[in-house]
């Protein structure tokens, strides 16, 4: 390898590692390019209200998740109670049925 691409690749290295740096933070004053944010010697921060809006935004999205597997199981439980009250309510009938007919065989 030549000392050309040796420098070309470290450099591609440094580019790469700045780009990732600079992907969360906000510029450092109004009209600054993302070339000049990558300039050495400029201070970087990260944004702490992009850092709790997307902590907030996972969460929000947790409890959304939880809220929909909420309501699909309320919406089985609601069905598996309406279908033993419709079970009961045959088993009712039958008993009443059963009873009369015993009443008739009696009389």
């Amino acid at each position: 390898m030549t000392q050309k691409s040796r420098n070309a690749q470290t450099e591609k290295r440094y580019i790469q590692n700045k780009m990732n740096e600079i992907e969360n933070y906000n510029i450092d004053f109004h009209g600054q390019t993302i070339f000049e944010k990558m300039e050495e010697g400029v201070t970087y921060f990260a944004n702490p209200i992009k850092q709790d809006n997307e902590r907030e935004l996972q969460n929000l999205k947790s409890l959304n998740m939880r809220f929909e597997n909420l309501k699909s199981e309320r919406r089985r439980l609601v069905k598996k109670k309406n279908d033993q009250i419709r079970r009961n309510k045959n088993k009712i009938e039958e008993i009443k049925r059963l009873r009369e007919l015993i009443e008739d065989d009696e009389d």
